[in-house]
């Protein structure tokens, strides 16, 4: 049997610098000399052969147990052609010739070495007394040509050789072929598909025997796709033989005429050749190479059945070799006369198919029709004079209807939604207006604008027409404005502005612009506190301020505010107004978020942060659904996601070409790289490039910040169900608000359960989720919010499937995407995540404030499950591997900080000074040693035993982590200046538990980090900025020497623009970087076996975002991710290699439109879709996961409280793969998934 690879994927595991063809040939003629002398081959000649031949040794990743074994059999062939005549001379029959020959078999090693390397390349060929079965079976001659399709590394070949035959040569695999051609020099051997070997054979070729031992055949029951695998490549290699011609396959056993599953296929089959033998073998023949799987030979001869319906008798299962041969001998009937010439001319090795891509469709662009502005008309309203205020009495209710009051317009449609305003404005009389807008003529017959609009386009108008009291001078900036004589040169006046406030309607604009009616403020700009703020702006107004929470504040008359105040005669009391301002911890509205705290640990805009940030909001995750932290940032720039396939396993972010192992929960990192579940959470960040500044170790990509929903002071009341395919179903609720009048208590509590399956068979999996938060307000300057989070986890993973089989061909098909590699009564994992912690926050002075963030967490991880190790010879059997592990993990951190804003001259400084701790206690228990069958992967059949022996590893490690910080976030003028420094030491313990010496393994590891980062604002949004970062991350073990390995390091350069107008919801950011990673181990050149920290690797790329809310209607997100990453410094075979799941190219693009006027008002509908471009499927690159494209949909209704949605995931089920780490583990995606879900929210 072989395995069909391509060459690059047959050279996983060599050096660039060596052929493993030729090597392998050179190693086994140093081998040849021990099976002459009759001694057995232990590992140690081999390893030395091996090592001599490829000049370096496994543990460089010069070669690989496999390739030995490959090795071992090219000297079997060797052996067999120097001394197979004589013993064929020696042999008075087949009966003595076979012990002959398996004495030589009991010289070779067991194929039991594995490696993860090796078992990308299992390739088990036929054992030699097979073999000689199969030859017997074919009497061959010296006449005959002899094709083998799939030729391995030639044990079927010699023998055919030593009947005296002409041989032809077939092999897929580079490797082999280039072994075939060195060993078989006048035969050289063709690189095609066997599965359609007639179809690419020279018609020169005209065999009159095929010998062939195909890949294993899948069997029924199996995807259709599939399950014809074995029955093309007998079919196409029996087309190419002549009538009279014989054909014997070695197959699965249950590839068979008795077979119901493939007696059609037979019958049809034998309509060109008749079967004129079949008979099982017991797998313990083919113990010697690794498998036990159980075979069959069959004997085809090229002559049509007199009745294809009628099959020979089938002897049964024979217990070895000679049984066999008995067989074959009593049964198998004499060949027939060849009908025709055999031939097998002379011919040179064809050229690789090439690939033929289709050509990129043209988009043809449609112009847009010419259109006429509409003709305007004058708006006709009659007005009103109402009852005088006096005169009318105030209610006991809070609200009374809103309804046009001093205005009549003709023809005016109602507001198709009630409005409603406080009773107290109802009693207001309004002022007859007198300004009459122009309006098309279809606004009002066309009902384009209701009553309630029309009115407040007249109020805007009339207010506009009017100009504020009193002319002004304005600076060049437009900043400073001072008042001035209305006769002096520019000066300049400001027309009255009207404004519609939020909640109740036209009338609530009238309230707002009746506090603020006639007031002028001072104004106030720079980089101020919001205390320091509101104090400019009110001063001499009459108003005044006070804070509700953090980012809340209310202004009233100073006349109201005090404690008893009372109203003048007369006054009509009027509602508080709220000012809510977005922060970088709080809830955004729509899309965009225009604060962040990841990047800085302060309240700072996006477009200020001179590094590439991006947030994903609440509303983003609610209008997509999003289930897990892969799904929500699917859309984010510069972060690949998803590398795990679907199930609840540990999340695996990669960005910028770096694996992500910074998770943070509030600011601080004390969780394991684990998922939480996005219902409890507000908004997602992604800063990408080293973070090492402000958070201490971390991978040189970026971070992520979680922000977990927080209590609020407008109550939240939703409550949902859900429902989707495989068989998911769960509900969640959301409750927050005051507990309290004065609002200085708030509450959240939120909870979520889910069960279903996923895309992969047997993938069950259940979550439960509570988080509860609570904040109290002892003082108008100290807010404490405390916070708790239980999750619970219950699944069932999948490791992923041969690369075999979905990235590569398999002669047996395509393996189901739906496959599960484990054991369903077996294969469990269950996750428990418990954090406590609280965030304080102390407005000691308006330019000084102290934050103080703590947690504990406690992170359990438990596992018993089992691990693929490699495929058979026949492509279908899986080896596979059972464990046991319990992890657990408990964090306790603290930050504390000082934030400073002052100003020194002409510069505003924020100064951040922090000092932050992490003790983290991890225990790990189990083994992975267990013991489980082998499962056939296009046929499975499940319930094998599993062993799991006692517990054999324990690692214990305790760390504590300290850093220091200072930054300073300086402005002058409209230059934006970020400097940091940081300086960390930490001191893990490991030991290990089954270590009965006690050992303990101390570190001391010390950094200092650095970023400085410079930016310029126009007045347009605009901010270009270029910036430099550093990271770090402590890394185990030491050098040949005994010096303890220094941190790997992390540089980055970057550039960029950001853009975000003051006038439009939408941001954009674009980046070039330049990020290299140092210090990476690698081998030590002059000691085998050690490392030395001379690697390095780069990444360099281009970043695109745009997320824009452009209107209450319509959301957009659109990203575009460029990287290149490769190992730049390396004394191994990866230099200049692709780390693995690491695509160049991600594209994704989200829209979505709410229709919110009409018969259809509430409906909204959305879509996107993801590309990600091929990635590295080994660390050597021998193959991809290709790329693949992904949409996904949403369609939604709102009425009243109601919400309901449907979403979908791969919209159109496409089955692609989400990455390789090597040729047994390729990752599959996550299949079409639709969640229906219906809120209730009051």
């Amino acid at each position: 049997m072989s395995l069909p690879l391509t060459s690059a994927a047959a050279a996983a595991a060599f050096p660039a610098a060596v052929e493993p063809a030729p090597a392998i040939v050179a190693a086994a003629r140093l081998l040849l000399p021990h099976l002459e002398r009759g001694q057995r081959i232990d590992a140690a000649m081999l390893r030395a052969a091996m090592e001599t031949a490829f000049g370096a040794s496994d543990a460089d990743g010069g070669w690989n147990w496999k390739t030995a074994y490959d090795a071992c059999e090219a000297a079997t062939i060797l052996f067999l052609r120097k001394y197979g005549p004589a013993m064929r001379a020696k042999a008075a029959s087949s009966a003595v010739m076979l012990p002959m020959l398996a004495k030589v078999a009991t010289l070779l090693p067991t194929h039991t070495r594995r490696s993860e390397e090796s078992e990308a390349l299992q390739q088990f060929s036929t054992p030699i007394p097979l073999g000689y079965a199969a030859s017997l079976a074919a009497a061959i001659t010296p006449a005959d040509v002899v094709l083998e399709p799939s030729a391995g590394t030639g044990l079927l070949a010699i023998l055919a050789e030593l009947a005296g035959a002409t041989l032809v040569l077939n092999e897929l695999s580079d490797t082999r072929a280039g072994i075939l051609d060195r060993l078989f020099e006048y035969s050289p051997a063709t690189r095609f598909d066997a599965a359609n070997i007639d179809d690419h054979l020279d018609t020169r070729i005209v065999p009159s025997v095929v010998l062939m031992n195909p890949p294993f055949s899948a069997i029924a029951h199996v995807d259709r796709r599939m399950t014809d695998a074995t029955l093309r490549h007998v079919a196409s290699a029996l087309a190419r033989l002549p009538d009279g011609g014989r054909l014997v396959a070695i197959t699965g056993s249950s590839f068979a005429p008795d077979s119901a599953a493939w007696r059609d296929a037979f019958v049809h089959l034998q309509e060109r050749g008749r079967v004129v033998f079949s008979a099982a073998v017991d797998g313990a023949v083919y113990a010697k190479h690794g498998t036990t799987i159980d075979t069959r030979l069959t004997v085809i001869d090229r002559k049509p059945a007199d009745d294809p319906t009628a099959f020979p008798d089938c002897p049964g299962m024979a217990s070895d070799v000679a049984t066999l041969m008995d067989w074959i001998a009593a049964r198998v009937p004499s060949r027939l006369p060849i009908d025709g010439v055999v031939a097998a001319p002379a011919l040179t090795r064809s050229a690789a198919p090439r690939t033929v891509r289709a050509y990129l469709a043209r988009h043809a662009s449609a112009r847009a029709a010419a259109t006429t502005a509409p003709e305007a008309i004058e708006l006709a309203y009659e007005p009103v004079v109402r009852q005088a205020a006096e005169d009318r009495k105030l209610t006991d209710a809070l609200y009374e209807e809103y309804g046009l009051q001093s205005i009549r317009i003709p023809d005016a449609r109602p507001h198709p939604t009630k409005l409603v305003q406080s009773a107290a404005m109802a009693s207001v009389a309004p002022p007859l207006p007198s300004y009459r807008p122009h309006l098309p003529a279809s606004v009002v017959s066309g009902g384009l604008l209701s009553d309630a609009q029309l009115e407040s386009v007249i109020f805007a108008g009339e207010a506009h027409s009017e100009f504020l009291d009193g002319a002004w001078s304005v600076d060049e900036t437009f900043d400073v404005v001072t008042a001035a004589r209305e006769d002096a040169k520019n000066a300049v006046r400001f027309r009255r502005g009207w404004f519609l406030g939020d909640g109740t309607g036209a009338g609530k604009g009238r309230q707002v612009a009746g506090v603020v009616s006639g007031i002028n403020s001072p104004g106030a700009s720079g980089a101020l506190t919001p205390a320091v703020a509101l104090n400019r702006l009110l001063a001499g107004t009459g108003l005044t301020y006070r804070f509700t929470n953090a980012s809340t504040v209310a202004i009233e008359r100073l006349g109201t505010a005090a404690s008893g105040g009372g109203l003048p005669a007369g006054a009509i009391p009027l509602e508080t107004i709220d000012v809510q301002g977005e922060t970088a911890w709080g809830p955004v509205q729509g899309f965009v978020a225009s604060r962040s705290s990841t990047a800085t640990k302060t309240d700072t805009p996006v477009v200020e942060v001179p590094q590439s940030i991006s947030v994903v909001t609440r509303d983003q995750m609610e209008t997509r659904r999003t289930q897990t932290l892969t799904q929500t940032l699917a859309y984010t720039p510069g972060v690949h996601a998803e590398q795990f396939g679907p199930h609840m396993s540990s999340i695996g972010f990669s960005m910028r070409g770096f694996q992500a192992d910074g998770i943070y929960l509030n600011g601080l990192r004390s969780i394991s790289n684990n998922d939480v579940d996005p219902y409890g959470l507000e908004r997602v960040e992604a800063m990408r490039g080293p973070a090492s500044v402000l958070y201490g170790q971390n991978a040189p990509g970026g971070v992520i910040g979680l922000v977990t929903k927080r209590p609020t002071e407008k109550p939240v009341h939703e409550v949902q169900l859900q429902g989707g395919n495989f068989d998911r179903k769960g509900g969640a609720f959301d409750f927050g608000g005051p507990v309290t009048e004065d609002k200085t208590l708030l509450y959240r509590f939120t909870g979520l359960l889910r069960d279903g399956y996923t895309s992969i068979d047997f993938s069950k999996e259940r979550r439960a989720f509570l988080s509860g938060a609570l904040t109290w307000r002892p003082t108008a300057a100290t807010e404490i919010t405390a916070f708790s989070i239980y999750q619970k986890d219950n699944f069932v993973a999948n490791y992923g499937l041969p690369a075999q089989g979905t990235v590569l061909p398999n002669p047996n098909g395509r393996i189901p995407y739906t496959r599960f590699l484990g054991e369903p009564n077996f294969s469990h994992r269950s996750r428990e995540l418990a954090a406590v912690g609280y965030n304080l926050e102390h407005r000691a002075t308006d330019n000084l404030t102290f934050r103080q963030n703590l947690q504990y967490v406690h992170d359990g991880y438990t596992t018993d499950d089992i691990a693929p190790s490699g495929l058979r010879a026949d492509l279908r059997t899986l080896d596979r591997e059972a464990y046991r592990s319990r992890f657990t993990w408990d964090t306790f951190a603290i930050d504390n900080q000082a934030e400073l804003k002052a100003t020194t001259g002409a510069l505003q400084h924020t100064v951040l000074f922090g000092v932050d701790y992490r003790w983290r206690k991890s225990a790990e228990t189990g083994t992975y040693d267990g013991v489980v069958g082998p499962l056939d992967v296009f046929a499975p059949v499940y319930g094998s035993p599993v062993f799991i022996p006692a517990d054999n590893y324990g690692p214990r490690q305790t760390q504590n982590f300290t850093g220091i910080y200072l930054q300073d976030q300086i402005k002058l003028d409209r230059w934006i200046l970020t400097l940091g420094g940081r300086y960390d030491w930490s001191d893990p313990k490991t030991t290990d538990i089954f270590d009965l010496s006690g050992r303990v393994t101390t570190q001391d590891d010390r950094a200092f980090t650095k970023r400085a980062g410079l930016g310029y604002e126009f007045d347009n949004g605009v901010v270009p900025y270029i910036s430099y970062s550093e990271s770090f991350v402590p890394t185990s073990g030491t050098a040949f020497d005994g010096s303890p390995f220094k941190p790997t390091t992390g540089t980055q350069y970057e550039a960029g623009i950001k853009y975000q107008p003051k006038d439009m919801n939408l941001r954009m950011t674009a980046a070039i970087y330049d990020l290299r990673q140092q210090n990476v181990l690698t081998a030590d050149p002059d000691h085998p076996g050690r490392s030395i920290q001379t690697g390095e690797i780069a990444s360099r790329g281009f970043e695109f975002e745009a997320v824009a809310s452009l209107t209450s209607n319509f959301n957009l997100t659109a990203a575009y991710t460029y990287n290149d990453t490769k190992v730049t410094k390396s004394n191994t075979a990866n230099l200049g290699k692709r780390p693995v799941t690491r695509p160049p190219h991600l594209v994704a693009l989200w829209g979505d439109y709410t229709i919110r006027e009409g018969a259809l008002n509430g409906l909204g509908f959305g879509a996107g879709v993801r590309y990600v471009a091929a990635s590295a499927g080994d660390t050597l690159n021998t193959f991809d996961a290709p790329a693949y494209t992904l949409v996904d949909a949403m369609i939604r209704y709102e009425i009243d409280n109601w919400r309901f949605s449907v979403n979908a995931t791969n919209l159109f089920d496409k089955q692609y793969i989400a990455g390789c780490f090597s040729l047994t583990q390729c990752n599959v995606g996550r299949g079409r998934t639709v969640i229906g879900t219906a809120s209730y929210r009051w």
